[in-house]
């Protein structure tokens, strides 16, 4: 327990003066605070905000935006982090355009926008509960099943509506996602040096990993373009 209580007063100490460190200006020194929190497994959103920030004011707009993308996972409501995420983006050189999600997914879409995997979660099991209870009741009671039938209806509506999100959210976090973080990166057409370049993408950039080959990976940017980089010019957010 003392061991305990002093391990989480090390880090608090850690975290103050990384704040102090950056309130100072001093933001590799902010940054090399907030990392070691990192590497000591407290892993959470204000930490990934953070390290994004002392990224931002050091320019190096790859790792910053690698770290609001984490943060956002996390804190998917907060303004700040979407604000910078925003800002972040718009210093980026390859300005690929998303392309729209069909109408139908859009309410989904916005919901993904507003609770992170482990709410939506939360939401499912929850109504799966009641769902559970009102047919019990509807079973061992059916005089009353008339009356609760639209609620039971209700709830299929509210379970179909929060689990469509979750399953796009998990697809999201497969971890399939990555920034790139060398300044500039050739995109052959096939897995080796012999291949010609079909494109260049730059630092910042958004991009879905396809396949991993050890030095080579294959990768998709939201506009349909792919092909390979050599795998140690991204990171995974």
């Amino acid at each position: 327990m003392c061991f305990c209580a002093q391990a989480a007063s090390v880090h608090e100490t850690l975290f103050r003066e990384a704040q102090t460190a950056y309130a100072d200006g001093n933001f590799e020194k902010a940054l090399e605070g907030f990392e070691g929190l990192e590497e000591a497994g407290f892993v959470s959103g204000e930490i990934d905000f953070n390290i994004g920030n002392c990224y931002f004011k050091l320019q190096k707009w790859g790792k910053a935006l690698l770290f609001y993308e984490r943060a956002s996972r996390l804190l998917k409501r907060d303004s700040e982090i979407k604000t910078n995420l925003k800002i972040t983006r718009s210093k980026i050189k390859d300005q690929v355009s998303t392309p729209a999600k069909p109408f139908f997914l859009k309410p989904f879409d916005a919901l993904t926008h507003f609770l992170n995997s482990w709410e939506l979660a939360l939401l499912n099991v929850m109504i799966a509960w009641l769902l559970i209870l009102a047919l019990s009741i509807g079973l061992f009671f059916p005089q009353k099943f008339k009356r609760i039938k639209g609620f039971i209806c209700l709830l299929l509506l509210i379970q179909i509506f929060s689990f469509v999100p979750w399953l796009m959210i998990h697809e999201e976090e497969k971890n399939s996602k990555a920034i790139i973080l060398s300044e500039e990166v050739e995109v052959l057409s096939g897995p080796g040096p012999s291949f010609p370049v079909s494109f260049k993408i730059h630092e910042g950039s958004k991009v879905d990993i396809q396949e991993e080959g050890g030095v080579w990976s294959q990768i998709s940017l939201p506009n349909g373009l792919s092909g390979w980089v050599q795998s140690g010019g991204y990171e995974r957010i």
